[in-house]
């Protein structure tokens, strides 16, 4: 998931750069949730 988002993130700003610029915050998103992703990969892997 994580690769699959960072993948997403990286072709849309190659793309259509001005996506960083929605006022809505549609890509800077992404950057909140990876390292979300990450925390919960990490804490699964401790079960």
């Amino acid at each position: 998931m994580i690769l699959c988002i960072f993948a997403y993130t990286c072709m849309l700003v190659v793309l259509w750069p001005a996506t960083w610029m929605d006022p809505r915050g549609g890509m800077a998103r992404n950057l909140a949730v990876l390292p979300a992703l990450a925390m919960s990969w990490v804490l699964s892997e401790r079960r």
